[in-house]
């Protein structure tokens, strides 16, 4: 209650610099959590690359796009799909899945996150109008 009192009689006293930076301050970081959303937001659309990695750092995997991209031209791609074996095939395909549903739950983390982050920025916003309504 006192800090209130405190934060009120501020508010009341006028248009010091000092309340201007207070005020300032309070509604920043109020509204910081919104600033932490939209940035994973940022992060969460960019493309993730990591989906088609082999454990082979010498040999692509040949059904990703960070494979392929690696190839210089389609004949050489296709060279090589000639030349792969089954057991290859395999563990490209399971790198591929397994790295497609790394992205996929990494992905729902930070989305969870962000959504966390903006109720927080909400509530913050809420308190703001109503300090500017109250006082």
């Amino acid at each position: 209650m006192q800090q209130l009192y405190f934060l009120y009689r501020i508010k009341v006293v006028g248009d010091t610099v000092c309340s201007k930076i207070i005020n300032t301050g309070m509604a920043f970081i109020l509204l910081l959590p919104i600033f932490f959303s939209l940035a994973i937001a940022l992060w969460h659309v960019r493309p993730k690359m990591s989906s088609g990695k082999a454990n082979n750092p010498f040999r692509y995997n040949h059904r990703s796009s960070s494979g392929i991209i690696k190839f210089k031209d389609n004949k050489e791609y296709k060279n090589h799909l000639a030349k792969i074996t089954a057991k290859e095939i395999c563990e490209d395909i399971s790198n591929q899945i397994y790295g497609m549903n790394r992205n996929i739950w990494k992905s729902q983390q930070s989305i969870k996150t962000a959504v966390l982050f903006d109720l927080i920025g909400l509530v913050g916003f809420i308190i703001i109008i109503a300090y500017i309504t109250i006082f």
